[in-house]
């Protein structure tokens, strides 16, 4: 990929973003704890795929999401 594909991927995940930064830095956080330790990890049950729902365990801090609306538009 190039370097403007990854600029464009990074844009797109930044409108998802909460506004205030404090709140954008913290799911960045959880964003990159996923990465290291959930999708791609070397686990031997491993998966590539988002499961359907966040486990448990990954909200056990905190009981709901952050920046998450209600109900998504269609």
């Amino acid at each position: 990929m190039l370097e403007r594909d990854y600029k464009m991927m990074a844009l797109s995940l930044a409108t998802q973003l909460p506004e205030d930064e404090a709140t954008a830095r913290k799911v960045l956080a959880y964003l990159s704890e996923l990465v290291d330790g959930w999708i791609f990890s070397d686990s031997p049950n491993q998966s590539f795929s988002l499961p359907g729902k966040v486990s448990e365990s990954f909200l056990s801090s905190d009981n709901k999401l952050i920046g998450i609306a209600e109900e998504l538009p269609r």
